[in-house]
């Protein structure tokens, strides 16, 4: 096993994460102790209600025993905790390699515990124990860290003597954390990539409970897994740019100024999202394209970006929840701008949403970024038209 992980950081993937807020609550005046919690938890025969969930998809990789991340398909990885790319909500990180590296690495001896079905398969347990002054397993709230105990099993296939599943369960956490307990559950399988069987997370759940009884659920997949070579790709120093599509034409490319046109702030334009959005697919992360639908023009009349031409950017923000009752569900999504593409090149843009009637817009969720509001259980968009005002400067991730 150690062998066969210790090839992890040859390999880069795309990491899917669905978040969601479960339960209802208290139910009562007094808060119920974080061990009849963690009994309940542990006695539910169905999952929580779903009252709030948002998606995101971030590139993820293994450098020097941890991972680091990025938005998919941007040109560098630049985080190394992927609560550096979105600031709020529940976020985890080892899931990808490093818990596995701690684990296989941090116990010698595990216990055999005995065989397990799983469906038609017999899997062989093994359980392990790790005490506080050798875990790394750390909940972090805020700008503090906390080290905590955490135990586990560890299932193989004997037939192919090979991972199967890993479970890590913290022990009860210190009352200034907000939280009771925090466990995670992997589920590994073999992927082709080149010459090798990867093995990889297939899907990783990692849910924590709070002192209120609500559970935090970050729910993660893996998929376009490939290998890198060296530094060759982990560059930490490139702007974040969206490979332009040459299969794209845009009308400014027919001229070509000596100079960077300078646009300045304030100038009102139209432009539609023409990248399809699916709320069942979509996530934050996603790159997102867009084009002028009219021009952008300053004070003195001089176009400074023809209608057409186009615009890049992404999903910086995907939610749903739950709405009042005969609401449904209320689908959040928010766009910003970073690229505008004029005499072939991409140059930085930002702007933000204007007001606009008939559309169900929420204004400044962040600067540089429009959030659109739209009802229903599912939503399928093959175009966004609004109105837009020019900021002075793409605004920093």
């Amino acid at each position: 096993m150690l062998a066969d992980i210790t090839r992890l950081p040859n390999y880069t993937c795309v990491q899917t994460i669905t978040r969601s807020v479960n339960g209802n609550g208290s139910r009562n005046n007094r808060p119920p102790l974080c061990g009849e919690i963690i009994k309940e938890r542990k006695d539910l025969k169905h999952d929580p209600p779903v009252l709030s969930w948002d998606r995101m998809r971030v590139d993820v990789a293994i450098v020097k025993g941890s991972e680091v991340y990025s938005w998919v398909g941007a040109d560098k990885f630049d985080k190394t905790d992927v609560r550096q790319l979105v600031s709020q909500g529940q976020t985890s990180t080892g899931e990808f390699g490093s818990l596995v590296l701690s684990i296989f690495s941090d116990h010698p001896t595990m216990h055999f515990a005995g065989e397990r079905k799983s469906g038609k398969q017999t899997l062989f347990e093994y359980t392990y124990q790790t005490p506080e002054r050798i875990s790394r397993y750390q909940v972090k709230v805020g700008f503090a860290a906390f080290t905590t105990a955490y135990e586990g099993s560890v299932f193989l296939d004997p037939d192919k003597n090979d991972l199967v599943r890993l479970t890590a369960k913290s022990a009860q956490l210190p009352e200034q954390t907000g939280y009771c307990q925090s466990a995670r559950e992997l589920d590994y399988g073999r992927e082709h990539i080149r010459s090798d069987e990867a093995l990889i997370p297939k899907e990783a759940r990692v849910w924590v409970v709070n002192r209120e009884g609500m559970e935090l659920l970050n729910v993660s997949s893996y998929s376009t897994c490939h290998e890198y070579v060296g530094e060759s790709v982990l560059r930490f120093d490139d702007p974040d740019k969206v490979a332009v599509n040459d299969a794209v034409a845009s009308p400014a490319a027919a001229v070509k100024p000596s100079e960077p046109v300078l646009i300045p702030a304030g100038v009102p334009f139209d432009a539609r999202i023409v990248t399809p959005i699916d709320t069942d697919t979509a996530a934050m992360g996603d790159p997102i394209q867009a084009v002028l639908r009219s021009s952008i023009v300053d004070r003195n009349g001089t176009t400074l970006a023809p209608a057409g031409a186009s615009l890049r950017g992404r999903l910086m923000y995907f939610a749903g929840r739950t709405g009042r009752p005969g609401q449904g569900e209320i689908h959040e999504i928010g766009i910003q701008f970073r690229w505008i593409e004029l005499t072939g090149e991409q140059m930085p843009f930002a702007a933000n949403l204007a007001a606009s009637q008939g559309q169900s817009i929420r204004l400044n969720i962040k600067p540089g970024v429009g959030l659109f509001v739209f009802n229903g259980k599912r939503v399928r968009l093959d175009h966004i038209d609004a109105k837009w005002i020019t900021m002075p400067e793409p605004s920093a991730n």
